[in-house]
């Protein structure tokens, strides 16, 4: 009843597998309860708008949707979401992993069959049939005294 909360779980026991890969997520709730749990109403956006405060919008609200991103990247596994809610829904948060990991993001409010259907399903076919690559290694040369770190979204 309650699998698509768990679904970070599983996905963390095929990264450490190790064998890299690509995971395709369907959701169309907000995770509410578990570990990963993000609050169901919206943060006021109102008042954040023109204010220092504004940043903490796009800011994931809980930081185990980062740590999830980062391990999957380590371990090679791409992560694509495809996000259908009826209700709010925090994309930053749940979002975060798919940049992290350089997977896609795609979004559907308020899904429907007869409007949505067409592009879904090609959406999904592009996504499934495109070539890619995972668990790879990118050597850049720098110069003495030079250091970048990145992890993800090599899109």
């Amino acid at each position: 009843m309650y699998i698509h909360y768990l679904a970070p779980f599983f996905v963390l026991e095929k990264a450490k597998a190790g064998s890299g890969g690509h995971v395709v997520f369907f959701q169309a709730t907000i995770p509410t309860i578990g570990v990963g749990a993000v609050p169901q109403s919206p943060l006021p956006e109102q008042d954040y708008f023109e204010t220092d405060k504004e940043i903490s919008l796009h800011i994931p609200r809980s930081p185990l949707w980062i740590t999830i991103g980062e391990q999957c990247a380590e371990e090679g596994v791409g992560i694509s979401m495809f996000l259908a809610p009826n209700k709010f829904m925090d994309v930053g948060s749940v979002g975060v992993v798919s940049t992290l990991t350089g997977g896609e993001l795609f979004w559907h409010p308020k899904f429907l069959k007869a409007r949505d259907g067409v592009v879904f399903r090609d959406q999904l076919a592009r996504l499934v049939s495109k070539m890619q690559g995972f668990n790879c290694m990118v050597r850049v040369r720098c110069s003495h005294g030079k250091f970048l770190c990145f992890i993800g979204h090599f899109s």
